[in-house]
């Protein structure tokens, strides 16, 4: 369960933001009816969903881009040991004299009945500090922490973690590195707690939502390996959203290369789908295969590797994050996946969905609450903020939050009149070019 996350000084957010998955008190007059949407762990309530709202560029794919920036050092600092430079390339870089403050990144989220709270700082490549507490009966434990001088220190909470301190103390450790993360050393080690740390940050599923070569290699994964059930639940959707699709498989022939029919690119393998023919009378005669790139559209091709990213979250009650959430969607169908995270019935195992959009119908239709509602804004000097629906004063549980949305009473709109006058002085201009030719 994620509970919240924290970015600072990472592409367009300069200051702290904090975006959190926490639900908002109970309160007497909401007479119980979002309650759905909520989820209590641990004397911890936390919502199902959360959209992010705000115009073009105001930072709805940074904060996306963050959580995968520290999912990325979490999991591949230590193999991969340019990407702490890499991630600090984008920092906020639109006001002078800032390279000197760090880029921060911390999540706080319960596995396993154990609330954790990890972060981390880098400046210039180098993990300036890192620190790990573990919460219990209202207390936090420190399990680790190291400074900027890369002194790190263990506490005994953290079990048999002693020895992994004197090998990074020794500064010569090819795990163990400036750039690299304790936590993730410590779990390549085999420390049981870094492990549990690390598969829990790293099991969030991001997705884009235009373009996402893992979730179509993912479904791959699943037509070619996955169990029966997993297979056929992927055709069913299909059905259920009336693509027409009757089957799936993965042609492993169009991985070889056709002269000397060695293994190529694995991710060139086609995915291919099956539709009916019919007779004249309406009578099904068989089916017609087709490479699904090739003869399917691009919303159908979504919702195929969508349907996989679902079916995985759903089942293990984890976190999905979608950018570009509405893109080549149907307003139903953002809908429907909306209420398929807060429903019980569908959601046993308290999933998250935090989704990235432009589909104002779902401020009216999915019967969301105020702190499931996040605007993105950004200001004249490009640093952009974030602020739920909840904060603002004096919005009623009933009003149109579309309509005040769209009107701009929540700010994180564009306002567009200067479109028109920079196309007619545009038309004029040009109008007048081609008299004088």
């Amino acid at each position: 369960m994620l509970i919240e996350f924290s970015v600072a000084n990472y592409r367009s957010f300069r200051d702290m933001q904090r975006f959190s998955m926490l639900a908002a008190p109970k309160r007497a007059n909401d007479g119980g009816l979002d309650e759905a949407n909520v989820f209590e762990t641990d004397g911890v309530r936390a919502l199902k969903t959360k959209g992010l709202y705000g115009l073009n560029a105001s930072g709805k794919s940074n904060m996306v881009k963050a959580f995968s920036a520290m999912i990325s050092m979490v999991n591949r600092s230590v193999a991969n040991e340019g990407l702490a430079m890499r991630i600090w390339d984008d920092r906020f870089k639109l006001l002078t004299d800032w390279d000197d403050q760090p880029m921060f990144f911390q999540i706080i989220f319960n596995v396993l009945d154990k609330i954790y709270r990890y972060g981390f700082q880098l400046k210039k490549g180098v993990v300036e500090s890192e620190w790990l507490f573990l919460r219990g009966n209202a207390k936090e434990t420190k399990l680790f922490s190291r400074t900027e001088e890369q002194s790190i220190t263990a506490t005994d909470n953290f079990h048999g973690a002693s020895n992994f301190v004197n090998l990074s103390l020794s500064g010569n450790h090819e795990i163990f590195r400036k750039d690299s993360l304790f936590l993730t050393g410590v779990a390549l080690m085999g420390n049981a707690q870094a492990i549990e740390v690390r598969d829990a940050i790293r099991a969030i599923y991001l997705m884009n939502g235009i373009s996402d070569k893992w979730s179509q290699e993912a479904t791959k994964n699943v037509l070619l390996h996955g169990h029966d059930l997993d297979r056929s639940i992927l055709i069913e959707l299909m059905k259920a959203a009336e693509t027409g699709t009757q089957e799936l498989f993965v042609d492993v022939n169009s991985e070889h290369d056709e002269e000397n029919e060695e293994v190529s690119d694995p991710s060139k393998r086609k995915i291919i789908s099956a539709k009916a023919r019919f007779d004249n009378e309406g009578n099904k005669v068989d089916n017609v295969e087709g490479d699904l790139n090739e003869w399917e559209s691009a919303g159908t091709q979504k919702w195929l590797y969508t349907s996989t990213a679902l079916i995985s979250t759903l089942v293990s009650g984890k976190t999905l994050i979608i950018d570009e959430f509405d893109a080549r969607f149907h307003p139903n169908l953002t809908l429907k996946i909306v209420n398929l995270f807060n429903s019980a019935k569908t959601n046993p195992h308290n999933a998250q969905l935090i989704f990235a959009t432009h589909d104002t119908g779902l401020l009216r239709r999915a019967k969301l609450r105020r702190d499931q509602i996040c605007f993105v804004d950004k200001d004249k000097y490009g640093v952009s903020s974030i602020k739920t629906l909840i904060e603002y004063k004096g919005v009623r549980k009933d009003e149109s939050y579309e309509k005040e949305y769209l009107e701009g009473s929540y700010g994180a709109v564009a306002y567009l009149d200067d479109i028109d006058n920079i196309i007619a002085d545009f038309l004029k201009d040009n109008n007048a070019v081609s008299e004088t030719k």
